[in-house]
């Protein structure tokens, strides 16, 4: 049986137990064997911590849930009583959230900023206090934040919601599901009065099965075309002509260099993004989506996909507050507005023209010749950001390269 089998077989065990899911689960899964972070977002009741449970025990991983009113230094990592004893001299002993396989952050938004800090150096530099990160896997939950954390949260910032890979909305199952639901906990009961058969899927796949998708996952390839439409579209939503950094400066100020701004209609005066995590987070998952669907390579309908999940906690909008429900929609139309902009660019040659002044900079062809037709592309392209700031970071590219091969 080859890992993608095995993979569907995990989905479908999972599926037993949760209805109305089959996307999330399937997304879940593929984050997990990339190795992203991942948000469970919806309301009360919508089984987002039985999803975690589930995947984790027909995995075979034990886990924890840890709320933010229990979190504390001990669990993070602590002083070794008995060595102290014994040899007068602090040693720190791991904690249960660097040694458990799957942890759960469960209201990820409720806890303390200090506690958040903390937990970001696990997930990022895999150490903490000196003591080697054990855990396999994170996975967040929340409740939608505008709806359940009025006057309760300190400071929920782009940094903080940047740090997660992944959001995956969850909601109510559909009628049909509600009904299977009725007639399971009618017949069964609570889950404490039923016995632990009826409701715990069994183990069908390992960890070391995921780390091995993960080498073939890592090993898809992305062809130029499409690495070029997600380094425009993540720039198109970064770009700013007045500032280098969106995040730099407050909001109100953005709102006011957008007003005055001769691109305002353009989706750079809309969002802004900070661009590494988002396009780590998108690459990542659309090479697992083009491997899942059995392909060595990634095509942009998988990048479109993948952004769905990677996108909308990280949008921060210029005009308007939204909540990350109504940014995933709004992904939607930002992708349109986009792939206008992206054909108009296509059908002016100006990527024909980049290429063909790439083979002519890796052969070595005459540089007054080929220098007069750069300063053609760049006084072509400086009308609109984004696509002046990628043709000018190609050409200074090839430059290095053709320097490097000299």
């Amino acid at each position: 049986m080859d890992l993608r089998e095995k993979l569907n077989l995990h989905i479908l065990e999972i599926k037993k137990a949760l209805f109305g899911m089959d996307e999330v689960i399937k997304i879940f899964c593929l984050t997990k064997a990339v190795g992203l972070s991942t948000l469970l977002l919806g309301d009360h009741g919508v089984a987002k911590s039985d999803l975690f449970r589930k995947w984790s025990i027909s995995c075979g991983l034990d886990y924890r849930i840890v709320t933010s009113s229990e979190v504390d230094e001990g669990l993070l990592a602590y002083i070794d009583p008995a060595h102290f004893r014994k040899y007068n001299e602090v040693k720190m002993r791991p904690g249960e959230l660097m040694l458990r396989d799957h942890i759960l952050i469960d209201e990820y938004f409720l806890w303390n900023n200090k506690y958040r800090a903390k937990l970001h150096q696990l997930l990022e530099e895999g150490t903490y206090a000196g003591c080697k990160v054990q855990t396999k896997a994170y996975t967040f939950s929340s409740t939608p934040l505008t709806e359940y954390y009025a006057g309760q949260i300190s400071d929920v910032n782009i940094a903080t919601q940047d740090r997660i890979d992944t959001v995956l909305l969850m909601f109510q199952p559909d009628i049909t599901s509600t009904e299977k639901l009725l007639r399971k906990f009618s017949e069964q009961g609570a889950h404490e009065d039923v016995p632990q058969e009826k409701y715990t899927p069994k183990q069908v796949i390992s960890w070391d099965d995921y780390i091995q998708m993960r080498k073939e996952i890592l090993k898809v390839e992305i062809p130029p075309e499409t690495t070029r439409w997600l380094i425009l579209f993540a720039e198109s939503m970064a770009s700013c002509k007045y500032v280098n950094s969106k995040f730099g400066v407050s909001k109100a100020e953005m709102r006011k260099l957008c007003r005055g701004c001769n691109e305002k209609e353009n989706i750079c005066s809309r969002v802004a993004i900070s661009k590494p995590r988002f396009i780590r987070a998108t690459v990542l998952l659309a090479k697992a989506i083009a491997w899942f669907n059995k392909r060595d390579f990634v095509d942009v309908s998988d990048v479109r996909e993948a952004i769905k999940y990677t996108l909308p906690h990280r949008l921060v909008f210029l005009r308007r507050e939204r909540n990350i429900q109504e940014a995933l929609s709004y992904v939607k139309k930002l992708v349109a507005m986009f792939d206008e902009e992206y054909d108009n660019w296509k059908s002016r040659g100006i990527f024909q023209t980049l290429e063909a002044i790439s083979v002519n900079a890796k052969s070595g062809s005459e540089r007054q010749s080929e220098q007069e037709v750069v300063d053609k592309l760049l006084a072509e392209t400086q009308e609109c950001l984004p696509i002046s700031k990628y043709v000018n970071e190609t050409i200074r590219n090839l430059e290095i390269l053709v320097k490097s091969d000299k």
